[in-house]
């Protein structure tokens, strides 16, 4: 099964990160994530980023690399993240070490409400979602169906 999945949108990037990785996927997930963000620099325009994590199994070091990256792709052009996230322990995770890394004002996480599956958020939520991520950027064009 492919852990990992990541999409150069319009906008920015995509990724979903799901199941049980092995080292390798994850060594391999990281390089692939560094070169989109090389990649997004060149461009010299603002970017944002949708990670959706589910069923996923964490490894000790998933809350440090989401921070290394984060500061990564802040050199490189990128404004915010949406996480949008199935579990309340890794979120809170997530939470405190994007605290400690101080890309607070980079990122949000977002966890489903208990009556929505997942994938299928209310139109509302994703209303939400979609709002935050594009503020103030200049392309009003955008959205995540794109």
């Amino acid at each position: 099964m492919e852990c990992f999945h990541v999409w150069q949108k319009p906008w920015g990037v995509r990724i979903r990160m799901e199941g049980e990785p092995t080292d390798a996927q994850r060594a391999a997930f990281t390089v692939e994530v560094e070169a989109h963000c090389l990649t997004r620099a060149g461009t010299g325009k603002p970017w944002v980023s949708l990670i959706e994590i589910r069923n996923y199994t964490r490894s000790r070091q998933l809350s440090d690399k989401v921070a290394a990256v984060m500061h990564l792709a802040r050199a490189c052009g990128h404004v915010r993240c949406a996480i949008l996230v199935d579990d309340w322990t890794l979120a809170r995770e997530l939470a405190d070490a994007i605290l400690k890394a101080g890309c607070d004002d980079q990122a949000r996480i977002f966890l489903p409400s208990p009556q929505n599956e997942w994938g299928r958020a209310g139109a509302e939520e994703w209303a939400g979602v979609q709002a935050w991520i594009f503020r103030d950027l200049t392309d009003q064009h955008w959205s995540l169906a794109a």
